[in-house]
This record gives structure tokens, C-alpha cells and sequence, in this order.
């Protein structure tokens, strides 16, 4: 019985996740590489489990033009090989790169209250010897070559002049981007500008006034979601495995007491929604997926080897 009551439920729990049509994904970073590599990691992990629907909620400003193109053309990508719709929301802002990615949806949605636009990209990594001078730092470099952008020597003229291009060249092609991802939609882009929502709707930056639960229930009802968030936030890891590690006895506890339990098949399905819906608590950590799941075999196991009923 011992071994019967593991291999049901290890089979049971072997596809963990529960199956979700739609994914949503939550970026509300600077995009910068860090940043951009983190979401670029959930989506390529998530995808293979072919999803129906991509959603993407944003709130971000400014960041890195370069890495908001690629991040924009992975999940233009992922949706055109699912020959799934790809949706973006706009939480609070979007503005700079985040506007840039956020037009590459195939529909684009804001929250009435959003700022939207003024993709004016700028370089930052430059002129920071005022700082060190503040704080009586002496800066002191080693190297053969000349360095073209020093954070901590004085801004040259050669290096003004690279910077100006390059911040010209991509804010050219963010622009160029836009109007390609919005055409036949955008009215009026002025680059510059901080549009609301109303704005951006009457000019075309967006297709609609809506947040993500408005458009889930309209467009998506019976579809079940998945939250996939960035974050690598100790207290909630704590807190989570502490949830599971006493819901996990809770579970085991009841099939202690009832080890019939297992041997309908009815029951199967309650129990895989119960784990399905604790483990869920988890999928919005990319730290700790694994090690609940190695939690919840680890108690299990150790429930068989140390009972004597079976």
C-alpha cells in the first residue's frame, strides 16, 4: 500500500503546474539588461508549455532603448510561433522604451489614469566626475587604451559627439518602430509629449482605455490565467514556503487518516486542485518553483517511510 499511495500521488504531482491558457507577464523595472534578461528567462522557461493567450502589464519609464527592442521582438516572436494574440497593458506609465515595447502588442490597452509616451532616449553612464570631486574621491585609471566613455573623467568633445549620434540613431529607430508597430492607428506621435490615456487614445497610441481584469473578463472568461512577476523578494520566499510547508502537513495529515482516499479516483481530481492552487502561491517566485516542489516530495516520502499503517 506504502508504495502504491507514492507512486499515485508522485505521478499525480509529476506535471506540478497547473494548466493555464493565458500568461501573464508583470514588468514594472527600468529597462535595463538585468531587467530585460530576468523577463527574456520566464518567457523562453514558460513558453514551451504552449500557452493560448501572451499578456504583458507594464509600468515602467525610459530605460534602454536596445534592450527594450529585444525584448519586444522575443515576445513578438513567441506569440507569431503560438499563433497567439499578444496583448500590452499600461499600468501607470510607459514612457521612453517602455511605450516603445508596450506598442509592439497586438492590441495595446491603458489604465485610465496611465502616462504614455515621450521617447526621448538619453545616455547616463557619462559626466560623474562632479560626483567624485563632491566627495573628495580620487579617481585613477590603469589601461593601454583610451577609454570613450569614462563615467568619472570630464566629458570631451569626442565624446559628446559619439553619444549624440548614438542617442540620435536610436532615438530614430524607436520612432521608426512605433510607427510601424502602430500603423495605420497613430494619428498624431509628438515625441516629445507625456500623453494621458485619453490623449493616447484619440491620437492612436493605444486601442483602449481598459485594464487587464476588464479585458480578461470581456475578451477571456473561462480562460485560467498564470502571473509570471520579476522579483526576487526574501520576505515573500520566506513567507510562501512557510504557507506550503504548513499546508503540505495539512494535506498529508488528511491522508494519513483517510489512506482510501487514494484509491478513488474521483478524489484525484480535488486533491490536484488543492496542490495545483497552493503551488501556485509559488509561480510568481522563478526562485522557489523548484524547491516547492522538492518540499512537497520530500514530505511525502518521509509521510511513507515513517508510517507503519500502510
Amino acid at each position: 500500500m506504502s508504495t502504491f499511495l507514492y507512486n499515485s500521488v508522485r505521478f499525480m504531482l509529476k506535471p506540478w503546474r497547473p494548466k493555464r491558457e493565458i500568461f501573464h507577464f508583470v514588468f514594472s523595472k527600468a529597462m535595463t539588461q538585468s531587467s530585460a534578461t530576468k523577463i527574456l528567462f520566464q518567457l523562453r522557461k514558460h513558453i514551451q508549455e504552449k500557452p493560448k493567450v501572451l499578456m504583458l502589464s507594464i509600468n515602467s519609464a525610459y530605460g534602454d532603448i536596445t534592450q527594450a527592442q529585444i525584448v519586444a521582438e522575443a515576445f513578438q516572436q513567441a506569440a507569431q510561433n503560438l499563433d497567439a494574440p499578444f496583448y500590452t497593458f499600461i499600468d501607470c506609465y510607459a514612457l521612453g522604451s517602455a511605450y516603445y515595447l508596450a506598442s509592439c502588442g497586438t492590441e495595446v490597452y491603458a489604465n485610465p489614469f496611465s502616462l504614455i509616451g515621450e521617447v526621448q532616449p538619453s545616455k547616463r553612464s557619462i559626466g560623474f566626475q562632479n560626483v567624485l570631486e563632491n566627495f573628495k574621491i580620487n579617481y585613477r585609471k590603469s589601461r593601454r587604451e583610451t577609454i570613450l566613455l569614462d563615467a568619472f573623467t570630464k566629458v570631451s568633445e569626442k565624446q559628446l559627439q559619439f553619444v549624440n549620434k548614438e542617442v540620435q540613431t536610436e532615438f530614430q529607430f524607436a520612432l521608426d518602430q512605433i510607427k510601424q508597430n502602430r500603423a495605420g492607428k497613430i494619428k498624431k506621435f509628438e515625441e516629445s509629449k507625456i500623453y494621458t490615456a485619453q490623449q493616447a487614445l484619440e491620437n492612436g497610441l493605444i486601442d483602449d482605455i481598459c485594464t487587464f481584469d476588464e479585458v480578461l473578463a470581456k475578451k477571456y472568461p473561462k480562460y485560467k490565467f498564470r502571473e509570471l512577476t520579476l522579483y526576487k523578494d526574501e520576505s515573500s520566499m520566506i513567507i510562501v514556503q512557510g504557507q506550503l510547508h504548513l499546508a503540505i502537513e495539512n494535506l498529508l495529515t488528511k491522508f494519513e487518516n483517510n489512506c482510501q482516499y487514494f484509491v478513488n479516483e474521483n478524489a484525484y481530481h480535488d486533491i490536484q486542485e488543492q496542490i495545483s492552487e497552493l503551488l501556485t502561491n509559488a509561480l510568481n517566485n522563478i526562485d522557489i518553483q523548484q524547491s516547492a516542489y522538492d518540499l512537497m516530495m520530500d514530505y511525502l516520502n518521509d509521510f511513507i517511510i515513517n508510517s507503519n499503517k500502510y
